[in-house]
C-alpha cells in the first residue's frame, strides 16, 4: 500500500484533477508550466499527489476553466 505522500497520478488523472485535457497538461510539461513529472522506462509521466496539491497551493490554482484560464486568487 502506497503512502499518501508517495501516491502518484498519471496524466490522465491530472488532466481530470485540473479540468483540462490531456494534450494540454503535456503542452504545459514541456513549457515548465506544471512541475516536472516522474518518467518511467516506457516514457510515461507521473507526478506524486502531494507535489500537485503543493503546486496548487503555492499558485493558488484552484480550477482550470475548460479554455485553460487558470482562475485563481491571484491579483
Amino acid at each position: 500500500m502506497q503512502r499518501d505522500d508517495m501516491k502518484l497520478i498519471n496524466t490522465k488523472d491530472l488532466a481530470t484533477i485540473l479540468g483540462i485535457s490531456r494534450a494540454t497538461v503535456l503542452r504545459w510539461r514541456r513549457h515548465g508550466k506544471i512541475p516536472t513529472p516522474i518518467v518511467n522506462d516506457g516514457g510515461r509521466f507521473y507526478w506524486s499527489i502531494t507535489q500537485i496539491v503543493t503546486w496548487q497551493a503555492d499558485n493558488k490554482v484552484h480550477q482550470i476553466a475548460s479554455n485553460g484560464i487558470t482562475q485563481s486568487n491571484k491579483d
